[in-house]
């Protein structure tokens, strides 16, 4: 493993452990068992490598965190992570995380996008599937989780389909929780595949492509799509050079995007992922570009510049 020279010293910590319980909460805790990254470090699904960690080390000892955490987790322990550590740099910005993650980010490139509007009831969601078929994704969601769609007097909730009667009562409830939902036309092209574009501080750095399983209209990795090598063309740079400038005003380097292919065969954008980013390993496999590399390099710079100005952002 190459060491980067402008650290001293890269520890990893993970929720799965027992002892981390309170840091991942809402609390003021500020303690938590970690492992000092060396030659050993390598990732697996089980978590091994964390097993020996057994540092209590104290998190405002640290300049830079870097958040790597998937849903579920709540608003308020992003929230509390800004007070808790006002001095350090923490990538993404758990504040910047909130705005940019919630699926009505999208409508700030409405340009890009296919038709899309915020429905606050079911009658708003009927008026937008009268007018073509929809997709509806609740406005905090990830992996493709909470997707329904209509189609005339067809539903679906994920892939099963079902009833119209079934998705409005599942709708009615969701907007009764939630208050909203982010209504999106649905586009005839979603077989030729969902591209996730991967974006570090503003830097293009690679993309892959995933193809829905054949007969299925989701194009999650976790729910049977494959992925494939894929190029990033001009409307896609297009995209990052007008989204990346507004998620750096919020402290968010660190991206994702998603296209599909629109009706007019011309790539639109669908999603903007600032959390837990995928696809820098999918996309190095595919190219065999240094993909995470390079991202850790900009990551890296990012921060030393941030430390040089003594802005935690």
């Amino acid at each position: 493993m190459e060491r980067l020279t402008e650290t001293d010293e890269v520890w990893a910590a993970t929720r799965n452990r027992s002892e981390n319980e309170e840091l991942f909460s809402v609390s003021d805790c500020h303690q938590v068992v970690a492992r000092r990254v060396d030659e050993d470090f390598q990732f697996s699904k089980d978590g091994a490598w964390y097993e020996n960690s057994d540092c209590l080390c104290s998190v405002r000892d640290f300049d830079v965190l870097f958040l790597r955490v998937d849903r579920p987790i709540s608003d308020e322990f992003l929230d509390s992570l800004s007070e808790r550590f006002p001095k350090q740099i923490i990538v993404n910005n758990p504040i910047g995380i909130q705005e940019t993650g919630a699926k009505n980010f999208l409508l700030r490139f409405q340009t890009f996008c296919p038709p899309m509007r915020i429905c606050e009831s079911v009658t708003e969601i009927r008026d937008e599937s009268a007018r073509h078929p929809i997709v509806i994704k609740p406005l905090r969601s990830f992996g493709g989780k909470g997707i329904v769609r209509i189609d005339g007097d067809r539903g679906w909730i994920g892939s099963n389909e079902t009833t119209i009667d079934a998705v409005l009562k599942d709708l009615e409830e969701r907007i009764t929780c939630e208050g909203a939902v982010l209504a999106v036309k649905f586009l005839k092209n979603v077989d030729k595949g969902d591209k996730r574009v991967v974006v570090v501080n503003g830097e293009v750095l690679g993309a892959t492509l995933r193809v829905p399983a054949r007969g299925a209209w989701l194009a999650n990795v976790s729910q049977g799509a494959t992925a494939h090598e894929a190029e990033v063309d001009d409307e896609e740079l297009a995209m990052a050079n007008e989204i990346s400038p507004a998620l750096i005003e919020r402290g968010v380097i660190v991206y994702g995007f998603d296209t599909l292919v629109g009706d007019d065969g011309k790539r639109v954008l669908s999603e903007i992922n600032t959390l837990n980013v995928g696809g820098f390993i999918q996309a190095e496999d595919a190219s065999g570009k240094p993909v995470v590399a390079r991202a850790a390099e900009l990551i890296l710079e990012y921060c030393c510049n941030r430390c040089d100005s003594h802005s935690p952002m």
